[in-house]
């Protein structure tokens, strides 16, 4: 039997790492980003349109039709356990769960905000390919391009929606979201895995942390200008730049609000 749950959270708060992790167990299969969420959003503007033309029971075909996709989206996968990785799957856990056979799970990964900003300002300034989309957004609204506005580009566009979601899932549906703080994944990997495989009800696994491999990577980074947008270490280790130096103490204290 197949069960599927989510992987959620913000961008840049170690997704990447914790899937690649999670897919060392035997049972557990977590996707790079996948077009689920957006599939199930897609039938339903199609439902809408059909409305207008055909005669149907609507109610019970749309949950044929639903229940169907969940339930065999993953078929060609030989594992027990699916996390489909998409950024939204919170603020949609009340259409899913009347569809899944199973109580929605999402494990959510955050970070502080600042981190996650200065994250991305760091790639951006570790890569030789500056056409990227974040600079080019400023480029397009004739705006200076300067960390300062980077960060609320970011923050507006990039990361407020994810964080938005995952703030929606835990308030309303605390029992079935489980965080996972990045720094504490790297530093305590083995404990922070645990607990997800006690939330999932699935075995425990002993996990390598030295030659990571690359499980969950994104085959179309490219076309965000952002090299390494993906990439993880082999190693578990943190290298990161203290956020007061990339985006300033005042926006520190601005978004530092938003922390969990």
């Amino acid at each position: 039997m197949r069960t599927l749950y989510f992987l959620g959270g913000l961008p840049r708060s170690g997704s990447t790492l914790l899937g690649s992790l999670l897919n060392q167990h035997p049972d557990i299969y977590v996707s790079p980003t996948s077009p689920l969420g957006d599939v199930v959003t897609d039938i339903e503007k199609s439902f809408n349109r059909l409305d207008i033309q055909f005669t149907f029971d609507r109610k019970k075909i749309s949950y044929n039709v639903y229940k169907a996709v969940l339930a065999n989206f993953y078929n060609h996968i030989p594992k027990s356990t699916i996390l489909d990785k998409h950024r939204f799957w919170g603020k949609n856990l009340d259409t899913v769960q009347i569809f899944l056979s199973n109580k929605p799970k999402i494990v959510a990964t955050y970070r502080s905000i600042p981190e996650v900003l200065t994250s991305y300002i760091s790639l951006i300034e570790r890569t030789d390919h500056k056409e990227n989309f974040i600079d080019n957004h400023l480029r397009k609204d004739n705006l200076p391009i300067t960390n300062n506005n980077r960060a609320e580009y970011i923050w507006r566009y990039y990361v407020s929606p994810s964080y938005e979601s995952m703030i929606y899932g835990l308030n309303k549906y605390p029992d079935w979201v489980h965080l996972v703080e990045y720094n504490s994944l790297v530093e305590n990997p083995e404990e922070e895995l645990n607990k997800i495989y006690e939330f999932l009800e699935v075995p425990s696994h002993t996990n390598t942390f030295n030659n990571i491999e690359n499980a969950c990577g994104e085959q179309k980074d490219d076309q965000w200008g952002l090299l390494g947008l993906h990439d993880i270490r082999p190693n578990l280790s943190k290298i990161s730049q203290n956020p007061i130096d990339v985006i300033g103490e005042e926006n520190v204290k601005i978004y530092s609000k938003f922390d969990l």
